[in-house]
């Protein structure tokens, strides 16, 4: 009787990128799929469509996990205190921001896009429909100013994803030399907002 054998070779590297190709296939079908799609705003635009306008530092930034029982979505809640509001009311002296995304544990969960604010920092935030909204910022990254000294002592005002952009290139100084002051620029939303005693659109 004859004996037949048979020998089964593997190719290494077929191998590893079927597995990769498996890996990669299983995370982008287990992680939810956003896309934001940013609309141009102008100046006016962001003063009119938001229902507060406030300067504020960050205290403190944590993140949870939604509890909605539905999915594994991670929601970041942003604590500002020092607050000067210049459209709309808050009412305490602490304020929350909910937005999307955040690290809880080992899960991270991250929107391109969309600011990540930082402990310490000071803000400009246009706001619009917090705890409400999936980002509550008019506009996006639109809606979202950076508070920095110059090298004269000023305060001014930079948009937060220009600044991020100047300090990972080591170019803030260049920024701030030409941003706008903080009071003119406040100046400047308070001269949008309607007048006491008039409705907004």
């Amino acid at each position: 009787m004859a004996n037949h054998s048979v020998t089964l070779s593997f190719h290494p590297v077929r191998t590893r990128l079927s597995l990769l190709c498996a890996l990669l296939l299983s995370v982008l079908l287990a992680t939810p799929a956003h896309s934001l799609t940013v609309v141009p705003r102008s100046f006016d635009e962001l003063v009119q469509r938001a229902d507060t306008v406030m300067v504020g530092t960050v205290q403190d930034v944590h993140s949870e996990f939604a509890d909605n029982g539905l999915d594994q979505n991670i929601l970041s809640f942003v604590s500002f205190i020092e607050l000067q509001i210049i459209k709309g009311q808050i009412p305490t002296q602490k304020y929350t921001l909910q937005v999307p995304g955040g690290v809880v544990g080992r899960f991270a969960q991250n929107y391109p896009g969309i600011p990540q604010f930082q402990a310490g920092q000071r803000y400009v935030v246009f706001i619009r429909g917090n705890h409400r909204d999936f980002f509550p910022v008019v506009g996006i990254n639109q809606g979202v100013f950076r508070v920095l000294t110059d090298a004269q002592g000023r305060q001014v005002v930079v948009r937060d994803d220009i600044a991020l952009k100047a300090e990972l290139s080591r170019s803030l100084s260049s920024i701030t030399r030409t941003a706008p002051s903080l009071d003119s620029f406040l100046q400047r939303i308070k001269a949008l907002l309607p007048a006491a005693g008039e409705s907004s659109p």
